[in-house]
């Protein structure tokens, strides 16, 4: 409501400023009139942006942006090349994103079908796992 009310407000003084400004400027009220209601009506126009950002503002670039971020973070972490943190301190008091080299082990070796302390490597790393989501 008030913006709207102040968009009707400022357009009736735009309509109105040349018969004020004509005893003054004369025959440049024309250009004065333009001038002065093209600074007011932008102020306007931005006092609207600031005031609805979320109708206004393109906002969804930002969290396209954010979103294809967290999918590379996820991607990632799948891969190996780095480790989230399970930490969920709002503190932040540790690091939040380990980076491990690409060159570094894998935290636990892929298992073959006739390699039986692989696959119980592999187990234990998955159960040590369950243990920290608990």
């Amino acid at each position: 409501a008030f913006t709207r009310h102040s968009s009707r407000f400022l357009t009736a003084w735009c309509y109105a400023m040349p018969f004020v400004l004509w005893p003054i400027v004369g025959d440049t009220t024309p250009i004065a009139a333009v001038f002065v209601s093209w600074a007011m009506l932008g102020t306007e126009d931005i006092g609207v942006q600031v005031e609805e950002p979320f109708d206004v503002l393109p906002l969804w670039q930002y969290a396209q942006g954010i979103a294809a971020s967290c999918d590379g973070l996820v991607k990632e972490a799948a891969e190996g090349t780095i480790t989230l943190s399970r930490d969920l301190d709002f503190q932040r008091t540790g690091a939040q994103v380990v980076v491990r080299p690409l060159w570094s082990a894998p935290a636990a070796p892929l298992a073959s079908s006739n390699d039986g302390d692989a696959a119980r490597l592999v187990e234990h790393h998955s159960e040590s796992v369950e243990e920290e989501r608990h």
